[in-house]
C-alpha cells in the first residue's frame, strides 16, 4: 500500500509526463511557480533526458561575493557536517563559484550531474531548478524532486535564495542547499533565506565607509518617515518601496541636478520639481556628510497634495510613543496594531508571558486616542469581583476610548459568557471604544468570546528578534535608574543578547534590575549580570537558528526528551539531533 508521500510523488510524475505529452498540467498536482518554470525550460529548448551545462574556467575567486560569503559558507559547512546537504553558492548568472558538502558520496553524485564550480546552473540550460529559477522568479525558490524539469535532477532537491546588494537591491548571487530527495525538508527554504541575509550583511560591511554612512541615513530616513525617501551620491541611488512607485529612472538624472543645487549651501534645504510623469513634488533635501566632505543627500519625496493632507491628518505612529525595536518583524506587529485601532476593529494580541502585549494596545492607544480614557481589565480581577461590580463595570466600559482584557485564555467558560455580555454591550454602542484581548495561549480562549475579536496578532518571543536588544537595553535601563548615567558594555550586551528569556521583556527587566544593584554608574559589565541570564551559546544565534532551537525543544518536550523519537518527529538524523542539542546547549 502506498504512503501518502510515495501517492504524491507518483502523482507529481504523472503530471510530468502529460506535460511533456500534451503541454497541459493539472494545477491540483503541480505548483503555479513550478509549472511557470516548466513553460519557460521548455520555450529555452532544455533537453530533458541530456543535461549539458555550460563550463566556464574563469571563475573569479577573488569576488566580492565570494569574499563577504566565504564566512557563512564555511560556518554552514560545519553545522552540516554529517548531514547529507551541500551548500552552493552562484554568481548572479548562475555560474557555480564555489561549493561545499558534509557528504562524499553526495559530493560525487553532485560532480556526475556537474552542479559543481564553474559550470552554470541557469534555468536556460538545466531548466527548472533552485538556483536558475530563483533567478528568473527573483526570490526564494524550492524544487523538490520530480518537479525539475530535466530527468537527471529529479533524484536530487533544492532550495536557493537571492543574494541582492544591500545598497542598490541588485541581484548579484544565489545561495542554494541541495540534498537528495529523500533527505528533503521544507526547512531547507528557511535555512537558505537567512544565509542570504548573512551574506548581505557581511557585503555591507565590507562596503566602504561613505556607502555605509549613506545606507544607514537611509534606513533612518526610512524608519522615521515612513514616506517616499530616496539617499542619493554620485556612484549610488538607494530608494524605498513609496520612492520606487513614484520614480522613473529618467527622473534619477533630474534627482542628482536638484541634490547638487539644493545641498550647495550646506543645509537642509526644500525644493519642487516635475517628475517624468508630470507629477509636481516637494523635495526635502538633508545633505550627507562623510569625513568633512559632503558624500551625498537623503531626500524625502512627497506630492504637494500630500503634503498639504499630511498637516490636515497627520498621525502619530507606534514607533515614536516609546515601543522600542527595529527588527522587520516588530514593526510589522506595530503596523497591524496600529491599523486595527485606527479602524477601531476589536483585536486579540497574543505572545508568551512577558511579550509586551498590554504595551503595544497601550501605545496604540496613545497613538490613535490620546485624549480618550483607557480602561484595563484583568480577567482574573473579574472572576473574584461580584455581580453588580460587572454590571456596572460595563457601563464604564462603554465610555472610554479603549478597553483592554487581560489574561483573557484564564478564563472559566461560566465567566467568559458574562465577560462576551460585558464586551457586547460595549462594542454595541455607537462611538463605542476600541476593544483588545490579551492572551498567552490563545487556544485556551472561550470560542464564543474570540468571536468578539476580528483579528488576532502574535507577538514575537525576544529571542526572535535578538537584535531589539540593543534598543530595549538603554530604554529599560533609563527608566529602572531614573538617570542615564548607567550604560550597558558591549561584553555585557551581547550576553543579553543570547540568553534564552523565557520571560521575554519582563525577564530582561528583571536582570537589569540586579545589576543595577551591583552597578549604580559607568558601564555594566558582565559579572554585574544576574547568572540566570548567561548565555547557554557562545554567540547570537540567527533568527533561523532561533527557530531550530526552539523546534528541538518542543519535540524533545513531545517526547519526554528520547532523543532518537524526537529526530524521526523533526525528520533528522540521530548524529543531527545530539550535534544541534550540543550547539544550542538544550538539556536534553
Amino acid at each position: 500500500m502506498l504512503r501518502g508521500h510515495d501517492r504524491g510523488i507518483l502523482s507529481l510524475e504523472a503530471a510530468h509526463d502529460r506535460f511533456f505529452e500534451v503541454g497541459e498540467v493539472s494545477q491540483d498536482a503541480v505548483r503555479r511557480a513550478i509549472t511557470e518554470s516548466w513553460r519557460r525550460s521548455q520555450a529555452y529548448g532544455v533537453d530533458i533526458d541530456d543535461l549539458r551545462p555550460p563550463y566556464n574556467c574563469d571563475i573569479d575567486v577573488e569576488s566580492r561575493l565570494l569574499r563577504a560569503a566565504q564566512p557563512v559558507l564555511d560556518r554552514l559547512e560545519q553545522e552540516l557536517s554529517g548531514v547529507s546537504m551541500s551548500v552552493i553558492l552562484t554568481d548572479a548568472n548562475a555560474w557555480v563559484i564555489a561549493r561545499c558538502t558534509g557528504d562524499r558520496l553526495l559530493d560525487r553524485k553532485l560532480d556526475r550531474i556537474q552542479l559543481a564550480p564553474g559550470f552554470s546552473y541557469a534555468e536556460q540550460h538545466v531548466g527548472t531548478n533552485g538556483i536558475g529559477s530563483a533567478i528568473e522568479a527573483g526570490r526564494a525558490f524550492h524544487v523538490f524532486g520530480s518537479e525539475h524539469f530535466s530527468g537527471s535532477l529529479r533524484n536530487f532537491s533544492c532550495s536557493g535564495a537571492p543574494i541582492r546588494n544591500p545598497l542598490t537591491g541588485q541581484l548579484i548571487g544565489i545561495i542554494d542547499v541541495t540534498c537528495k530527495s529523500p533527505d528533503a525538508t521544507p526547512l531547507m527554504s528557511a535555512l537558505v533565506q537567512e544565509a542570504a541575509r548573512d551574506i548581505e550583511q557581511r557585503l555591507l560591511d565590507l562596503a566602504g565607509e561613505s556607502e555605509r554612512v549613506l545606507l544607514n541615513e537611509f534606513l533612518a530616513a526610512h524608519h522615521r518617515k515612513g514616506k517616499a525617501i530616496v539617499t542619493i551620491s554620485n556612484d549610488v541611488v538607494i530608494s524605498n518601496a513609496a520612492a520606487a512607485q513614484m520614480l522613473d529612472p529618467s527622473d534619477h538624472v533630474l534627482l542628482r541636478e536638484k541634490v547638487a543645487e539644493l545641498t550647495s549651501s550646506g543645509h537642509d534645504a526644500v525644493g519642487h520639481a516635475t517628475l517624468n510623469r508630470g507629477h509636481d513634488v516637494t523635495l526635502r533635501c538633508r545633505p550627507i556628510f562623510f569625513s568633512s566632505e559632503r558624500a551625498g543627500a537623503v531626500l524625502e519625496i512627497s506630492h504637494k497634495t500630500d503634503i498639504r493632507k499630511s498637516k490636515l491628518q497627520a498621525r502619530p505612529t507606534l514607533p515614536q510613543l516609546g515601543l522600542k525595536g527595529s527588527s522587520p518583524v516588530f514593526r510589522n506587529v506595530c503596523s497591524e496594531v496600529e491599523e486595527h485601532c485606527w479602524q477601531r476593529s476589536w483585536v486579540l494580541i497574543t505572545g508568551e508571558p512577558g511579550v509586551g502585549k498590554l504595551a503595544l494596545a497601550q501605545a496604540a492607544h496613545r497613538c490613535c486616542f490620546p485624549a480618550a480614557r483607557l480602561v484595563v481589565v484583568d480577567a482574573v480581577d473579574l472572576t473574584r469581583s461580584d455581580g453588580d461590580q460587572r454590571r456596572s463595570l460595563g457601563v464604564e466600559l462603554g465610555e472610554c476610548g479603549t478597553l483592554v482584557f487581560r489574561h483573557v485564555d484564564r478564563l472559566s467558560p461560566a465567566m467568559a459568557r458574562e465577560l462576551v455580555e460585558i464586551a457586547s454591550s460595549a462594542k454595541g454602542q455607537a462611538g463605542g471604544p476600541w476593544g483588545v484581548a490579551t492572551a498567552n495561549n490563545p487556544g485556551a480562549v472561550d470560542a464564543d468570546l474570540m468571536r468578539m475579536f476580528s483579528a488576532t496578532v502574535t507577538v514575537p518571543p525576544l529571542r526572535h528578534r535578538a537584535d531589539d536588544i540593543a534598543e530595549l537595553v538603554p530604554e529599560l535601563l533609563r527608566r529602572l535608574a531614573g538617570r542615564d548615567n548607567v550604560t550597558c558594555g558591549a561584553p555585557a550586551m551581547r550576553i543579553l543578547q543570547r540568553a534564552l528569556w523565557p520571560n521575554n521583556v519582563t525577564e530582561l527587566a528583571e536582570a537589569l534590575r540586579a545589576a543595577l544593584k551591583r552597578r549604580r554608574a559607568g558601564e555594566i559589565a558582565p559579572r554585574d549580570l544576574p547568572e540566570s541570564c548567561q548565555a547557554v551559546t557562545h554567540r547570537v544565534l540567527t533568527n533561523w537558528e532561533a527557530l531550530e532551537r526552539d523546534a528541538l525543544v518542543r519535540a524533545l518536550n513531545e517526547v519526554d526528551g528520547d532523543k532518537m523519537r524526537a529526530a524521526s518527529l523533526l525528520g533528522i538524523s540521530r548524529a543531527t539531533i545530539y550535534r544541534k542539542i550540543k550547539l544550542y546547549g538544550i538539556s536534553a
